[in-house]
C-alpha cells in the first residue's frame, strides 16, 4: 500500500473528507511556501513526518494503534481500505481523554512522556501555576504540584487552570456540557487542532502566540473611574495655557489631576498657571529636556497608573478623558489609547479659478488671520507659494475666522490682470479682475466653517514611513469608529503604566519626534494593543512649540527616523540604513554649504548635519549595548503588593509604614490584584496621599516585578517570585508548600521573632532580617486623669484563621464581673472593623452581639480613627486573645505573630492582658507594666488585679501605665526608621547614584534633574 498512486485514491478521499487542503495548509506554512500539491505532500511525506491531514485525523495515533508503527504505510488510505469498515477510531478517544490515560502528544510529534502536556501548557500558558494558587488561596498549605492538583481534582472542583482558559465556557461550547471530560486535557489532545477556542474571544486559537498574549495582556483590572494624571509639556507656551487649562477645568470625568511639567519656560508660564490653573501641580525645571524625557519625569511622579499626556496647544473636549479611559476599559488587550485630534479652528474649502497661469502667496492670503494654518487641495505647492494646476485653479482649506478679511493678490508673469472666480465650500462667490478680498461676514459664513482632522490614529502610510491617519480631511464621520491602530499619537493619548514593564514612557534622547512612533512599536512587540477612541476629541494648534520645517525640526526628524527604524527593523538592517542616512547628510552639508543658491534656512542645516550625523554614531552604540534608556528615570520604581489593602489591618499597616519609609525616595505603587480605595486607605492611618500610587493587576506574575528597582510583596501566603533588584517579603507568618523559586528571590522582614523561628522551621535558612512593625503612639502624653473603667479590645470581627476571638472576650468579661460583682461598673469595648460584604464575617459579629446582650459591653463596628483614638485614651486595661484555646505548636498560624494593636494600646497607657504566647510575648515582657495569661482563670484572676489596682492605688496604676508607655517606644518611629534604614541601606545607595548628574552629549543621556513640585 506504501506504493499506492495518488490519483486512484483522491476521489474518495475527498468524498469520505479526510483531507482538508485549509487545515493542512494553516499547520504546514512550510508546504504552502514548498508551491506543491498539498494533497500530493502529505501522500509523498507528511503523513511520515506525522502531519495531520485533517483536524479529526491523527497519523501517529492511528498508526502506533492500528498498524504496529509502520512508517511504510499511509493511514489514510489504510483507514480507506480496512479502517472505515472496522470501525477504527482515528484520533484518541474521548474515553481515553476523560480518565487521563491517554498518551499525550505535542504538536505535529509523537509524545514520550507527561512531559510533553506540561511543556505545552507552559508554551501556550493554558495552565498558569501562579495564578491557579492565587485563585485557591485554600491549597496554599498544598504540596502538590500545582498541575498534578489539577489533573487529579481541580478540573472536577471547576477551578480554571488560567486566565486564558475557561473551563465552563469550553465545556459548553465545545463538549455539549460534559462535565466527564477534562477540558484541559481534551484541548490538548484534540481541540487545539479542531481549531478550538479556549475562551470567549480568543482569535486563532491554535496559534499559540496568541495565546501567549492573551496571557500577558488580557489582565488589567480597572474600577469604576480610575483616577488618571494628566500631564502636560509647557515649553514657553504662556499664550496656550488659557486655552488649554480653562478646557481641562469643565473636563466631565470624576476623578483627575493636572500635572505641568514646564521645561524651563522663559515667558512667564509658571508664574501664568500660579495665578490662573490654581488646580495645576507645576513642576518646574532649570532647562528644557526635550518633550520625551519631559513625559518621562512626568511618569515617574504621577501619583496614578493612568496617565495621560497631552501638548500645552491644544484645547479638549468635555469628553475627552472619559472616552479615553472607556476606550482603554473596553478592551483588556490594550496599553495605550489616543483621541481623535482636530486643528484648532473650523475650516472652509476656498477654491480660486484663473483664466490663466497664476500664483498665491498664503501668508498673503492670512495676513489678517490669527490661525494661519493652510491645507493645499489642489495646486503646486514651493514654501509658502502655491501655483494654480493645469486648470489654472488653486484650492486650499482655510480657517474660517469669522469678520477676518482673506486678501487674494494672484501673481501673474507679464501685465495683465487675471480673471478670477472665487468659490467658498463649492459655492461661487466672487468674480475679480486680479487682486481682491472677501470678509468672512457671519451672517454668511456662520455655519461655513468644518473640522479638520489632524490625527485620527497613525499609520503606515508605506513601508516604514508612518503617518497621521485623516491628515487634512474634512472630519465626516469617517473616522468614527472605537479600533485599535497600530501607531499613537504623542500629542493627545492615554497609557496604563504597567504595559511599560518598568521602562520609560520614551527614549528620552529623541527629545522630540518619533518618539511615540518607537513607543507604539515597543508596546506591539510586547504583545499589546493600541486602541483609537474617535469621541476623545482635541482641537490642536500644531508645531507651535517647534516650529515645523525649521532647522531644529529637521535635525530631530532626521536623526529621530533611525531610531524608529532600529526599532521596526533590528540593528543590523538599521546599521546599513544608518550608513546610507549618513552618506545623504554628509552630500546635502556639504552642497549647501557650498552652492551660491542656498537658503539661510539650507546654510544652517549644512552646519547641524555634522553634528547629526554623530549622535547618528552616538545612537547606534547606545542601541547595541542597551543603554538607549539609560539616564531617562528620575526616582527608583518601587512597588508593595498586598491583596488586602481594602481590609486596612495590622498587616496594611505595616506594609503602609514600609511604603512610607521608601517614599523618601520616590512615589511608592500599591500594588494589588483586587480594587480598593487607595484615599480611605492612607486617611485611615494619616498617611500623605502623594507619596503613593494604586496599581491594579491581574494576576501579578514574576515579570511585573521586573519592572520595579525595589520591590515588597506583603501578602500572605503568596508563592510569587521576584525579579527586582531589590526583593523583599514582609513575612506575617510564613506557609506551606512555598516553591523554591519563590523563597530564592527575597530578603524575608519577618514581623516578630516569633515569625522569624517559623520561617526556619518552615522555609529552612534565608536571608532575613527581623522587622518590627513601626506603630503609631496613640497619645502624646497619656495621664491617668483620662482613663476610665474601660476595659479595650482592638481588631476586626472574624471567626476563621487567627481570629481575635471576640467571643472568648466577651464570655470572659461575663464571668469577671460575675465573680466580683464590685467591678460591674467596668466596660469592655471591641473595636474592629466587619466586612460587610463576607456572610461569615457578619454572622461572626451578630453572634458577638448576641452574646453580649445584657452585659455591660459596646461594640464599635467600623469605627472612625479619631472614636479609636478616643477608646485607647479612656481605656485603663487592654485585652488581647488571638489564639486562646488553640494549640501553639500544632495551629502557630492562628495566634497572634506580633500584635500592633498591643503597641498602641500601651503607648496610650493601657495596661496590657494578653495570651501568653507567639508575639504578645515579646511586647509584654515585663510584669511592672503588663501581665499574660494561659487560661481563662490567669485571665480573670491577672484582669482583676489590675481593675483593683486602678481603683485602690492610682499612683502605682499611674507607674504601670508610665512602663507600658516607655515599653511601647522601642516599636515607634524612631527606632523602627532605624532598623529599616540598616535593612534599606542598599535602596538608600541605588538612590544615591540614581540621582548623581551625569555630563554627556545632546545625544546620550541629560542627567537627572531636582524638580521642584507645588502641590495644592
Amino acid at each position: 500500500m506504501a506504493s499506492d498512486p495518488l490519483e486512484a485514491y483522491r476521489q474518495d478521499i475527498e468524498k469520505e473528507r479526510l483531507f482538508d487542503p485549509a487545515f493542512y495548509a494553516s499547520h504546514s506554512p512550510d508546504v504552502v511556501n514548498a508551491g506543491i500539491d498539498l494533497l500530493e505532500h502529505f501522500f509523498r511525506y507528511g503523513h511520515a513526518e506525522g502531519r495531520w491531514p485533517t483536524a479529526d485525523f491523527d497519523p501517529n495515533f492511528y498508526r502506533a494503534e492500528h498498524l504496529g508503527g509502520d512508517l511504510r504505510i499511509n493511514p489514510v488510505v489504510h483507514y480507506l481500505l480496512e479502517g472505515k469498515d472496522a470501525g477504527l477510531p482515528t484520533t484518541t478517544p474521548i474515553s481515553q481523554v476523560q480518565d487521563g490515560t491517554a498518551i499525550p502528544f505535542s504538536i505535529g510529534q509523537e509524545a514520550e512522556s507527561a512531559d510533553d502536556f506540561a511543556a505545552f501548557c507552559k508554551a501556550t500558558g493554558v495552565f498558569d501555576g501562579d495564578f491557579y494558587l492565587s485563585e485557591n488561596r485554600d491549597l496554599a498549605c498544598c504540596t502538590t504540584d500545582p498541575l498534578q492538583h489539577f489533573m487529579e481534582y481541580g478540573w472536577k472542583e471547576g477551578r480554571d487552570p488560567s486566565r486564558i482558559f475557561s473551563l465552563e465556557w469550553y465545556r459548553n461550547a465545545h463538549l455539549g456540557g460534559d462535565r466527564g471530560v477534562n477540558p484541559l486535557w481534551h484541548y490538548y489532545t484534540q481541540g487545539i487542532y479542531s481549531g478550538y477556542a479556549p475562551m470567549h474571544g480568543a482569535r486563532n486559537p491554535s496559534d499559540i502566540r496568541c495565546l501567549r498574549k492573551l496571557a500577558q495582556t488580557a489582565r488589567f483590572v480597572y474600577p469604576d473611574s480610575p483616577e488618571v494624571t494628566i500631564a502636560v509639556i509647557n515649553l514657553n507656551g504662556e499664550f496656550h495655557l488659557q486655552d488649554l487649562m480653562a478646557s481641562l477645568a469643565e473636563l466631565d470625568y470624576p476623578s483627575y489631576r493636572v500635572m505641568v511639567i514646564d521645561n524651563g519656560s522663559t515667558d512667564g508660564s509658571v508664574k501664568w498657571m500660579h495665578e490662573n490653573a490654581p488646580f495645576a501641580e507645576i513642576v518646574e525645571l532649570d532647562e528644557n529636556i526635550g518633550f520625551a524625557d519631559a513625559a518621562n519625569l512626568a511618569l515617574d511622579l504621577a501619583p496614578t497608573q493612568l496617565v495621560a499626556v497631552l501638548n500645552n496647544d491644544m484645547s479638549v473636549d468635555k469628553a475627552w478623558l472619559r472616552e479615553l479611559v472607556d476606550a482603554m476599559k473596553s478592551s483588556p488587550e490594550r496599553a495605550a489609547v489616543t483621541s481623535k485630534i482636530l486643528f484648532f479652528k473650523p475650516f472652509l474649502t476656498l477654491s480660486v479659478q484663473g483664466d490663466r497661469p497664476f500664483g498665491l502667496s498664503v501668508p498673503h492670503v492670512l495676513k489678517n488671520h490669527d490661525y494661519k494654518k493652510f491645507f493645499v487641495d489642489h495646486g503646486r505647492v514651493m514654501g509658502d507659494r502655491i501655483t494654480s494646476a493645469e486648470d489654472h485653479t488653486i484650492t486650499i482649506k482655510i480657517p474660517c475666522e469669522l469678520g477676518k478679511t482673506i486678501e487674494i493678490a494672484p501673481e501673474i508673469d507679464g501685465p495683465d490682470k487675471p480673471r478670477l472666480l472665487i468659490r467658498a465650500n463649492g459655492v461661487a462667490m466672487h468674480t475679480a479682475e486680479g487682486a481682491t478680498s472677501i470678509l468672512l461676514d457671519p451672517a454668511m459664513f456662520e455655519h461655513a466653517g468644518r473640522w479638520v482632522v489632524n490625527n485620527a490614529g497613525s499609520h503606515e502610510k508605506s513601508e516604514d514611513v508612518i503617518a497621521d491617519r485623516g491628515f487634512g480631511e474634512y472630519d465626516v464621520g469617517q473616522y468614527d469608529t472605537d479600533e485599535d491602530v497600530r501607531y499613537l499619537c504623542g500629542g493627545s493619548f492615554l497609557i496604563n503604566r504597567t504595559a511599560l514593564k518598568g521602562l520609560p514612557l520614551f527614549i528620552g534622547d529623541l527629545f522630540a519626534y518619533y518618539e511615540d512612533t518607537e513607543l507604539s512599536v515597543r508596546l506591539r512587540r510586547d504583545g499589546y494593543n493600541i486602541g483609537y477612541a474617535p469621541k476623545s476629541v482635541v482641537y490642536h494648534k500644531h508645531a507651535s512649540t517647534s516650529e515645523e520645517k525649521s532647522v531644529f525640526f529637521q535635525r530631530r526628524v532626521e536623526r529621530n527616523y533611525s531610531a524608529y527604524f532600529a526599532r521596526r527593523r533590528g540593528l543590523a538592517t538599521t546599521s546599513k540604513q544608518i550608513a546610507r542616512k549618513k552618506s545623504q547628510l554628509n552630500h546635502l552639508a556639504n552642497y549647501f554649504a557650498s552652492s551660491p543658491d542656498s537658503t539661510d534656512r539650507e546654510r544652517a542645516l549644512s552646519e547641524a548635519y555634522p553634528e547629526v550625523m554623530a549622535q547618528l554614531d552616538d545612537m547606534m552604540e547606545a542601541f547595541t549595548s542597551g543603554r538607549e534608556f539609560h539616564g531617562s528615570h528620575r526616582t527608583l520604581r518601587m512597588g508593595i503588593y498586598n491583596s488586602y489593602w481594602a481590609t486596612a489591618g495590622g498587616g496594611e499597616l505595616h506594609a503602609l509604614n514600609v511604603a512610607f519609609y521608601l517614599s523618601r525616595f520616590g512615589v511608592v505603587d500599591l500594588i494589588s490584584d483586587a480594587d480598593f480605595d487607595l484615599d480611605q486607605l492612607v486617611a485611615r492611618f494619616r498617611l500623605p496621599r502623594e507619596r503613593f500610587r494604586k496599581i491594579l493587576l491581574y494576576p501579578l506574575s514574576p515579570e511585573d516585578t521586573a519592572a520595579y528597582d525595589v520591590f515588597v510583596n506583603s501578602t500572605y501566603a503568596s508563592n510569587l517570585a521576584s525579579k527586582a533588584k531589590h526583593s523583599f517579603f514582609i513575612v506575617s507568618f510564613p506557609h506551606q508548600g512555598a516553591p523554591e523559586a519563590m523563597l530564592d528571590s527575597y530578603t524575608f522582614l519577618p514581623n516578630s521573632q516569633f515569625t522569624h523561628h517559623w520561617c526556619i522551621e518552615m522555609w529552612g535558612s534565608r536571608e532575613s532580617k527581623l522587622l518590627y512593625p513601626m506603630v503609631r503612639r496613640v497619645i502624646d502624653e497619656p495621664t491617668l486623669a483620662d482613663k476610665k473603667k474601660v476595659v479595650l479590645n482592638v481588631g476586626r470581627f472574624f471567626p476563621d484563621g487567627h481570629s481575635k476571638m471576640q467571643h472568648e472576650i466577651v464570655a470572659t468579661f461575663r464571668e469577671l464581673t460575675s465573680r466580683q460583682p464590685d467591678l460591674a461598673d467596668w466596660k469592655l469595648i471591641c473595636v474592629g472593623g466587619v466586612d460587610r460584604s463576607r456572610k461569615d464575617c457578619l454572622e461572626y459579629f451578630d453572634l458577638v452581639a448576641e452574646l453580649a446582650e445584657g452585659a455591660n459591653v459596646e461594640l464599635w463596628p467600623n469605627a472612625s480613627f479619631d472614636d479609636l483614638t478616643d477608646a485607647y485614651r479612656d481605656a485603663a486595661l487592654y485585652w488581647h486573645a488571638t489564639g486562646f484555646g488553640k494549640d501553639a505548636t500544632r495551629n502557630p498560624d492562628e495566634l497572634e505573630h506580633f500584635g500592633i494593636s498591643t503597641v498602641e494600646a500601651m503607648s496610650a497607657g493601657c495596661i496590657p492582658v494578653v495570651l501568653d504566647a507567639a508575639g504578645q510575648t515579646e511586647i509584654v515582657h515585663d510584669q511592672r507594666f503588663g501581665s499574660r495569661f494561659r487560661n481563662r482563670t490567669e485571665w480573670i484572676d491577672e484582669s482583676m488585679r489590675w481593675m483593683n489596682l486602678f481603683e485602690r492605688d492610682p499612683e502605682q496604676f499611674a507607674m504601670a501605665m508610665n512602663f507600658a508607655s516607655k515599653a511601647a517606644e522601642r516599636y515607634q518611629a524612631e527606632s523602627t526608621e532605624h532598623r529599616m534604614g540598616v535593612i534599606f541601606s542598599e535602596v538608600a545607595k541605588a538612590d544615591a547614584e540614581l540621582k548623581r548628574h551625569r555630563g554627556s552629549t545632546e545625544f546620550t543621556t541629560q542627567g537627572f534633574w531636582r524638580s521642584r513640585i507645588l502641590y495644592r
